[in-house]
């Protein structure tokens, strides 16, 4: 045997102690996976009143906590906390749904009056160009067109401020 062991650690140019030393931790790394492997077998073999108990033990902890929590704030219930833990789902939605249409809206308003900006210098650059003679006929219907779209878009952004106003002063808590 101690000739196999010269010739293999030969092979893998180890000396023989090294060789040796190696065998034997890799032994002790399988040892101790298979260790570990019966120790989980042991466990999962438990009986089923101890495997509950390890699963709903912690449950009860955190069940108890909860309850510590929320009967800390709704006796505190001056606390925006338990304002905040008292209100209903859909009023939550709701003040999120209200608070996205308030943003739209202040947003919507300056795209509009960035668009009336813009519809303001088309016209009067397309009423100066035109009253020079400067514009040919195909370029009058192009410039006519192009204005009136900046109009419909202008018209669409006030419909929809009109109905981001009427949403919200119906739905104001």
């Amino acid at each position: 045997m101690m000739k196999a062991l010269e010739k293999w650690a030969a092979d893998e140019l180890r000396s023989t102690n090294g060789q040796l030393a190696w065998v034997s931790g890799s032994l002790y790394e399988r040892q101790e996976a298979y260790r570990n492997q019966f120790q989980e077998l042991k466990r999962l073999k438990s009986s089923w009143a101890i495997r509950l108990n390890t699963i709903f033990f912690p449950m009860k902890k955190i069940i108890i906590l909860s309850f510590s929590i929320l009967s800390f704030f709704l006796i505190n219930s001056n606390s925006s906390f338990a304002q905040d833990a008292l209100r209903t789902r859909k009023e939550v939605k709701l003040q999120k749904k209200m608070d996205s249409a308030i943003t739209n809206l202040e947003e919507s308003k300056e795209y509009l009056e960035k668009l009336r900006k813009t519809y303001a210098k088309s016209v009067k650059k397309f009423e100066k160009d035109n009253s020079k003679g400067k514009l040919s006929p195909n370029s009058v219907s192009v410039h006519a067109k192009s204005i009136e779209k900046q109009r419909k878009k202008i018209e669409d952004v006030k419909k929809e401020i009109e109905t981001l106003e009427k949403y919200i002063a119906k739905n104001q808590v």
